[in-house]
């Protein structure tokens, strides 16, 4: 069964979601707090009910719902509106993308290019993610003064590495759903990889690195994870390819470190 790439529903999805993201950035910058909290509500809700729609179940939904507030909070993060235009239309790309890849799914089963598209999709929601809980990690600091007494509101280490396991194990046990039929061994690894991404976000605490260079860090420990699991499940887990992971990681990860900007506090 042939399937197009253009799908007139998932367009009409993905407009919507990118005329959100736009009153999401400018609520953040007039500072309109509640406003932004109701538009990434209702995309919440949007993406859900697209989900329903176009893929017919609600397995997809945590990859949806992760690419919309993930990518509204980055707006925290982008200053120039040349950037936000920009992360807008690229946002909307993913989203489509998303949408695309989870109606092939749908209706032709096991096919290839949707899986790819999806799990491409994946990784940009979990990079998303990750970029975002770390960068308001960092730089989230906010002092009240109830009764004349100062109170700091900060997250904590603890909640830091509360949303990377939640982010990582849903994310990947929704993937292993589709491609095993042993569901509890999905679960069991999925709950794994959150376990370890959770140990790497802890050390990311006192990493003197920025956020965008700790959510590239961060995604690439999730994606050797991540595709050990998935090899074990399609039987092509090899040496070669864990060495190769590893070599790749270790090229990528150096090249990281010596181009960063290193924030050393002494």
């Amino acid at each position: 069964m042939q399937q197009s790439l253009f799908n007139l529903k998932a367009l009409s999805y993905t407009l919507i979601f990118g005329s959100g993201l736009f009153f999401v950035s400018w609520a953040i910058a007039e500072d309109h707090i509640f406003l932004m909290i109701g538009v990434i509500i209702a995309l919440t809700l949007i993406s859900a009910h697209a989900v329903h729609i176009i893929g017919g179940r609600y397995l997809y939904l945590p990859l949806t719902i992760l690419l919309t507030i993930s990518a509204a909070l980055l707006f925290y993060f982008i200053d120039p509106l040349a950037m936000q235009y920009i992360f807008i239309v690229a946002s909307m790309f993913v989203y489509y993308a998303t949408l695309i890849g989870i109606t092939r799914m749908r209706h032709i089963g096991d096919d290839y290019l949707a899986r790819g598209i999806y799990v491409a999709a994946s990784m940009v929601a979990v990079f998303f993610a990750f970029t975002a809980v770390i960068g308001f990690h960092i730089n989230f600091r906010e002092i009240y003064h109830p009764l004349g007494i100062p109170v700091t509101i900060e997250m904590s280490v603890g909640l830091l590495m509360a949303l990377f396991f939640a982010i990582s194990s849903v994310t990947a046990y929704s993937y292993f759903y589709i491609i095993t039929d042993n569901k509890s061994l999905a679960m069991l690894y999925s709950m794994v990889i959150g376990l370890g991404i959770a140990q790497i976000a802890w050390a990311m605490h006192f990493w003197p690195f920025r956020y965008l260079t700790t959510g590239v860090i961060a995604l690439m420990f999730y994606y050797i994870l991540w595709d050990l699991a998935q090899s074990n499940f399609l039987g092509i887990l090899s040496k070669r390819r864990v060495l190769a992971n590893f070599l790749f990681f270790g090229i990528v990860t150096i090249t990281l470190l010596v181009t960063a900007q290193w924030d050393i506090i002494v």
